[in-house]
């Protein structure tokens, strides 16, 4: 793994529906949130981005209510390749560096997963630098079974805000 003083920590949401709704289970990009954190786990810098989805970019009530995505946002959102690239700018910009050369972390594999498979099916390059699981760590770390993000902040005292 690549040593840094900094690493992103991101958050996707993506296309979901209801399993009634009869749509196949093919989860598109809609967010993209990130929290640049130093090393000490403070955030230094944030990103955020609405991406439109390629195949379905009409999101069910199940996605607007579980998200609280507004479909008028998906609307006006820019396509994933635009979206990469502003991230890699405000990557530059910020800190100097590549995309590709900065460790990012989510809660288990699901955001790489769907970021990578975005990319294919828009016939981008994936540009992301190496992917840290936080559930991987957080298991390791504590000794225990891997967990949900909740369950996880009360092992380590904190709270859950916002949606899940």
């Amino acid at each position: 793994m690549i040593w840094q003083d900094f690493y992103f920590v991101i958050d996707l949401e993506a296309t979901c529906w209801e399993q009634e709704d009869n749509i196949p289970d093919v989860n598109e990009i809609i967010e993209i949130g990130l929290a640049a954190c130093d090393i000490n786990g403070n955030v230094i810098s944030t990103f955020q981005s609405f991406v439109k989805p390629k195949i379905n970019d009409q999101l069910s009530n199940f996605c607007m209510n579980l998200t609280k995505i507004k479909q008028k946002w998906i609307d006006s959102a820019r396509p994933l390749i635009v979206v990469q690239e502003s991230l890699e700018n405000w990557t530059k910009n910020h800190f100097n560096t590549d995309l590709f050369n900065i460790v990012w972390t989510s809660w288990g594999d699901f955001d790489m997963k769907c970021f990578k498979q975005d990319c294919q099916r828009n016939n981008i390059r994936y540009r992301l630098g190496p992917h840290c699981s936080s559930k991987t760590l957080h298991s390791q770390k504590r000794k225990c079974k891997k967990c949900g993000v909740k369950e996880a902040l009360r092992l380590e005292g904190l709270t859950f805000e916002g949606t899940h």
